[in-house]
């Protein structure tokens, strides 16, 4: 549901999307995301657009705490591409602050499933964790949601490393899961049940009763 502010800065966007004097408003609607947990990100990659225009650090138009406040908000909805969207819009010399190289370097490892690798990262970068609160907890459904999407069962230990919480916690944050001895029976789903490879021909799925004449003769 669309909040006041959230449709007063579409409104404006709609007449101001270039214009700079526009910035105090949209600022306001990422302040307000982070405390009222909301999420919008064609308001973010507007006020990201006009960082760009405008990136010179003598005309004090691009605010670092902004900044970071979006590109964090874009990180929580992974695996959508929302981050990769927005970091292409950052201007080139706040490219390398430490702190948009430690967020790059996150992504990265959230999408190449180095989930230990990435808390590890997390930890060191504690910074990053008070920059929106309930970050961790976004992440931690993102990485659960990957995992489930490939695995019907899976060691507990494994998981709960993945995850970053105790064993016992696990069942807590996410009840679907089952405790097995030492395993986590997750749910089935489509994407983590093996799938009867279709015999086709030019695209065409061959059914059994196509087949029986080929499998017949080849008896003989």
């Amino acid at each position: 549901m669309v909040n006041a502010l959230q449709q007063s800065a579409h409104d404006l966007l709609k007449t101001d999307r270039y214009n700079k004097a526009a910035l105090p408003q949209l600022t306001e609607c990422v302040q307000s995301q982070v405390a009222d947990g909301w999420y919008d990100v064609e308001i973010n990659l507007a006020i990201l657009k006009l960082y760009q225009f405008h990136p010179s650090e003598a005309e004090g138009l691009v605010d670092m705490d902004v900044l970071l406040k979006i590109l964090v908000k874009a990180l929580m909805q992974m695996p959508n591409p929302d981050f990769k969207l927005c970091l292409y819009l950052v201007p080139a010399q706040y490219q390398d602050y430490d702190s948009i190289t430690s967020l790059t370097e996150l992504a990265q490892k959230l999408e190449t499933c180095q989930f230990v690798p990435f808390w590890q990262h997390l930890e060191k970068k504690s910074e990053i964790l008070a920059v929106v609160p309930g970050l961790d907890t976004a992440l931690r459904k993102t990485i659960f949601d990957t995992v489930a999407l490939t695995y019907q069962e899976i060691p507990s230990k494994v998981l709960s490393e993945f995850l970053n919480i105790p064993v016992h916690r696990v069942p807590e944050e996410f009840p679907q899961v089952t405790l097995d001895g030492d395993r986590f029976i997750l749910p089935l789903s489509p994407n983590n049940q093996a799938k009867p490879k279709m015999a086709t021909t030019r695209g065409v799925e061959l059914q059994l009763p196509q087949l029986a004449p080929v499998l017949s003769n080849s008896l003989y």
